[in-house]
């Protein structure tokens, strides 16, 4: 359903990437940013994601959590 695209890779530090969903008008992007900043032995994960649709918030926010985050968790722990 989201395809996209490398903007910017950075090893250690950033991933920028285009999204788009597939029902979103042509053309139309977001954009994704994932910042790594180092803390100690532990590293922050920044996530920051612009550009989309207002009304596609809430979708966007419960897929992101389902796909991304809860996987990471899990994945990490």
């Amino acid at each position: 359903m989201i395809t996209g695209r490398h903007v910017e890779l950075l090893p250690n530090q950033r991933i920028v990437q285009a999204w788009r969903v597939g029902n979103w008008d042509a053309g139309v992007y977001s954009i994704v940013r994932f910042e790594l900043k180092a803390q100690g032995t532990e590293t922050l994960l920044i996530f920051e994601h612009t550009g989309f649709p207002v009304e596609h918030f809430e979708h966007l926010a419960s897929g992101s959590q389902k796909m991304y985050w809860d996987n990471l968790q899990k994945y990490l722990a």
